[in-house]
């Protein structure tokens, strides 16, 4: 059974959240408690569905996925002394790198259509070598950029 991503459908809210903890002030505003940051995957995955990052059923899927195995959660934050370098979890990359070389294409994020690319379509035309380099990029700009 192929890991799950957990399916975010509103990437705004989760960024909110994600500024909540990293400030340690609350930018999600709708009454929900989001500090401090959860102590458990559970106060975590309540925390997004109350925000309105996701939903239950999105989160119990997920976490179904890993069949039992997911259990703990660990934020990390660089400082102006201290780089943290995100590296992602080695069996959704292989997965990731196995779909893309039997034809599957890098999609992006619903967001980044309308606003970055004017309606680009919902399936990509990406021929051989692009979605790997895609995915590479998204990659290392992730880890790189500090979110930010």
């Amino acid at each position: 059974m192929a890991l799950k991503r957990l399916e975010i459908t509103n990437y705004e809210q989760l960024g909110k959240l994600t500024k909540t903890w990293a400030l340690k002030q609350d930018r999600v505003q709708n009454g929900g408690v989001y500090l401090p940051k959860p102590k458990t995957l559970e106060e975590f995955l309540a925390m997004l569905v109350k925000a309105g990052a996701t939903t239950k059923a999105n989160c119990d899927a997920w976490l179904a996925s890993f069949q039992g195995k997911m259990k703990k959660i660990r934020f990390v934050q660089s400082t102006e002394s201290t780089l943290v370098v995100r590296l992602p979890m080695a069996r959704m990359l292989k997965e990731s790198e196995k779909w893309l070389e039997e034809g599957g294409y890098y999609k992006l994020p619903g967001f980044y259509s309308p606003d970055f690319f004017d309606g680009a379509p919902e399936e990509p035309k990406q021929g051989p070598g692009e979605a790997m380099r895609l995915h590479a990029e998204r990659i290392g700009d992730y880890t790189i950029a500090q979110c930010v």
